[in-house]
């Protein structure tokens, strides 16, 4: 967009917001308090919308942050023993004594999930009690259609000429979402063209966001994320508030801080799985580069490398494609399969863990009370 646009936009929004009087203090009688004092419903539905274009600037992070900030202090907090339980009954592998802290952390990411898609659907069931019409000037409300702020209104409003069954509120049919697969299944999405309805422009469930995508890989994309589908896997504590949006952003944490190798620069002896690793055998070996001066840091950053491969075993969620993968491997003749390491590129790593990652994800979706199973799902791929 170039910074004309911009401009001409601000420009409009100026204008209008002078016309309406929202630019005057609110004690004046031009000002948009003022004109909407005696119609306190319409002068919510204003505030309302403020924030909902308040919300609409702000970036996904600030959302989640505030979605959880707003829900965290409800009467009746969300608990998350329930998450953790389901995700150590999911992936047996997790139950393990040495995994049961990730285990703790993707139930927990699951609840944070949960509150966040409660305070949105809340927030649009908020603005659904607004009063919309195709009557007036003023466009509002996050309808995939024009709708417009009814301010004619006001006189049926004082004169008590509104029907009481006209000002319930209604909370839009999208806040369903449906999910194919229980249990155990495999879950996965909705298709694009059944939450769509064929519309261009549709309103997405989860975040009650505008969207104008047309392929069923942008819909997974946006669906994950909305819920920022994936955590780390390996770090301690300061990982723990650490959710990301996309696998990438995901896996390249994972191999930035925590899948190094490194393999010592003046002997070339390693690999070593850890900076500690390294440090001990430099201080050991290396004794007299040290003693001249030769910084340990240098020495150690020098001799850091990127992962090439990665053990399909470290798979933290389960051993089945480690399996799957040695019994489709043809070893050398005379060497037994327990004495071989099987190894995956770093993408196809991600990919799957990914999956189960986004598995867990779609567990925080609330289900529909009628089941719905049509198979017509849009599959996760892994």
């Amino acid at each position: 967009v170039s910074a004309d646009a911009v401009r001409d936009v601000r420009d409009k929004f100026w204008l209008w917001a002078g016309n309406i009087g929202a630019r005057n203090a609110p004690e004046s009688a031009f000002s948009l308090e003022s004109r909407l004092g005696a119609a306190v419903e319409l002068l919510e539905q204003v505030a309302d919308l403020i924030n909902d274009l308040i919300d609409a600037l702000a970036t996904p992070r600030d959302r989640f942050s505030k979605a959880l900030q707003t829900t965290g202090q409800r009467k009746t907090p969300f608990l998350d023993q329930f998450d953790i339980s389901h995700v150590a009954e999911r992936y047996p592998k997790l139950k393990r004594e040495d995994s049961r802290w990730l285990c703790e952390r993707l139930g927990r990411a699951i609840t944070k999930r949960r509150q966040v898609l409660r305070y949105l659907h809340d927030h649009r069931s908020r603005a659904g009690k607004s009063m919309y019409t195709k009557v007036g000037s003023v466009s509002t409300g996050p309808s995939t259609k024009a709708s417009t702020l009814d301010v004619a209104r006001l006189a049926l409003l004082e004169a008590g000429g509104l029907d009481k069954e006209d000002t319930k509120s209604y909370v839009s049919a999208s806040s369903s979402f449906l999910m194919t697969g229980s249990g155990d299944a495999t879950l996965s999405l909705p298709s694009l063209a059944e939450v769509s309805k064929g519309e261009a422009i549709f309103e997405c469930p989860l975040c009650f966001g505008i969207q104008t995508m047309s392929k069923d890989w942008e819909w997974r994309q946006h669906v994950f994320a909305d819920l920022k589908a994936y955590v780390c896997t390996l770090g301690n504590a300061e990982c723990d508030v650490n959710l990301f949006g996309d696998s990438q952003s995901w896996f390249d944490h994972e191999m930035q801080c925590h899948r190094r190798k490194w393999v010592c620069i003046l002997c070339y002896k390693g690999p070593f799985g850890s900076p500690q690793g390294i440090e001990a055998h430099i201080q050991t070996a290396h004794m007299n580069v040290l003693a001249h001066g030769s910084p340990l840091q240098i020495i150690m950053d020098a001799s850091q490398q990127s992962v090439d491969f990665l053990p399909a075993r470290e798979c933290p969620f389960c051993d089945d494609w480690a399996e799957s993968l040695e019994v489709n491997t043809t070893f050398p003749e005379g060497v037994a399969a327990t004495e071989v390491v099987v190894t995956v590129e770093p993408k196809q790593f991600r990919r799957h863990v990914a999956f189960h990652q986004e598995q867990l994800a779609l567990f925080a979706i609330p289900r529909t009370l009628k089941d719905r199973n049509d198979g017509k799902g849009t599959q996760v791929s892994s």
